[in-house]
């Protein structure tokens, strides 16, 4: 005994100063700064295949969800009804509901109680938290890849109505700087006017705000103000006397003043809905945001919104002579478009990434706790294996069981995330992430195959996990 302890006692000892020196290495590398800027990278080429790829993850999973949640209802509720019928059925509803160590002998809470008679008696939280995760970042992954276009609906349904634009070039967008010239901007709305058509000039900055409040990025639109608009502005006037309207995600009431790209600027209204992914909504005169932001009275425009069909847009375009000066009419959907496919790829494959991974945290906590309960009732598995219970029926058990602990974490995990996404839109200004059905089905494909898949895992050689000679060893 002495003589175990003593190379026991000296491995410990040997082991132990290793922790300290690792500790004291660590500490004198911390003071000297020499881990400080330490970065471990390794730079791909782009796969544009890879990223489509991750792109479609969240639909992909969304329809696994609806499948899922579909057939998973279905199973259960089967094996309930056909309990009415069937003993072995109802036994095996019976034993997926609790352990086969509960004697339940203790009193059941009213929650417990229900738990057992509708699911499988507990809430998975591990596989609930990946349900909530799995929402919340494709949530997230849908404001940020369609919020930006928010404000642009907003600005060509009050601010520019039409259904086709003149821009620079096909896959012309917001976060793209276009130039559409002001010489063909004249000739375009003369020739408009000349078919009755209405057109409109949209330019778009984007800045900085300063303000009591704070700085705030700006997704500045520009339009030409009527004669009379609070926003109307003229040369005459200077960039001394700047009117705009801020969105009210910004918080600065009207008649306050503020500096946007330097400029001095009223704030004579407030108007709503032109805000997102941190760029706070500013209106102004088109023709101010080009002399005094833009610093250039002849500033090309981002756009000539033109309130006609696609094919009288065209002819507008070709008659008012462009010249060598590129320029074509695409539609307000395909600009729209290319916004929305722009910020996709900037942010969802991250966020389905992350989908996948709070779907493997599931996989692999509920797996894990598949095992923990086969050890924890291996003798109660092995004698019901010894008295001619096929391994079948206690495989169909834990895959019942796992079944309703996917719906349960589906449930709780869907309700967390009600809650918890719109906190994040505290986070920036602009910033209003829901939660969608596709969200909350992409969650529950992340928790029911979390669930099922751990414990088919687990449950493959449930024969070898229960060795019923030992386990049933006097």
């Amino acid at each position: 005994m002495s003589g175990h302890f003593g190379r026991a006692g000296r491995r410990g000892f040997a082991v132990g100063g290793g922790y300290l020196l690792v500790a004291a290495g660590l500490a004198v590398l911390g003071v000297s700064g020499a881990l400080s800027g330490l970065r471990v990278a390794h730079s791909f080429a782009f796969h544009p295949g890879l990223q489509d790829a991750l792109n479609e993850i969240d639909n992909v999973l969304a329809v696994a969800g609806a499948v899922l949640v579909v057939a998973t209802l279905t199973a259960v509720g089967l094996v309930k009804v056909g309990g009415f019928r069937s003993p072995r059925v109802a036994q095996v509803d019976s034993w997926s509901s609790r352990e086969f160590t509960d004697l339940g002998r203790r009193r059941r809470s009213r929650v417990r109680s229900v738990l057992v008679a509708v699911f499988a008696g507990g809430i998975p939280v591990v596989a609930s938290a990946g349900v909530c995760l799995a929402v919340l970042t494709t949530s997230i992954g849908t404001e940020v890849s369609s919020g930006p276009n928010r404000p642009i609906v907003a600005a060509l349904d009050r601010l520019a109505p039409g259904g086709e634009l003149v821009v620079g070039f096909s896959y012309a967008m917001p976060m793209v700087e276009d130039a559409v010239s002001l010489p063909l901007v004249s000739r375009i709305e003369a020739a408009a006017g000349a078919r009755g058509v209405g057109s409109h000039v949209l330019r778009l900055d984007l800045g900085s705000l300063s303000s009591s409040a704070g700085q705030y990025d700006i997704l500045g639109v520009g339009v030409s103000e009527p004669a009379g608009s609070p926003l109307a502005w003229s040369a005459a006037q200077g960039c001394g006397d700047i009117s705009a309207a801020v969105d009210r995600a910004a918080g600065i009431p009207a008649g306050s003043s503020v500096s946007i790209d330097g400029s001095p600027v009223r704030v004579v209204a407030v108007t709503s809905g032109l805000s997102a992914t941190n760029r706070i909504g500013v209106v102004m005169d088109q023709a101010a945001m080009a002399t005094c932001l833009e610093q250039d009275p002849s500033a090309p425009v981002q756009a000539v919104v033109l309130d006609t069909s696609a094919a009288q847009a065209r002819l507008i375009l070709a008659a008012a002579d462009r010249g060598a000066e590129p320029a074509v009419v695409v539609s307000r959907a395909r600009y729209l478009a290319n916004s929305e496919k722009f910020w996709t790829s900037n942010v969802k494959p991250i966020t389905n990434i992350l989908a996948l991974v709070s779907g493997l945290v599931a996989l692999i906590a509920m797996a894990g706790a598949v095992n923990g309960r086969l050890l924890r009732n291996r003798r109660e598995y092995a004698s019901k294996l010894a008295s001619g219970v096929s391994i079948g029926v206690l495989r169909s058990t834990e895959l019942l069981r796992a079944a309703k602990d996917g719906l349960v974490a589906s449930i709780i995990g869907s309700i967390l995330g009600l809650v918890v996404v719109p906190l994040t839109n505290m986070t920036e200004p602009g910033f209003d992430a829901g939660v969608s059905e596709k969200d909350i089905l992409v969650g529950c494909a992340v928790g029911l195959v979390g669930c099922l898949g751990g414990a088919l895992l687990r449950t493959a050689r449930l024969d070898r996990t229960v060795d019923v000679a030992e386990s049933t060893r006097i």
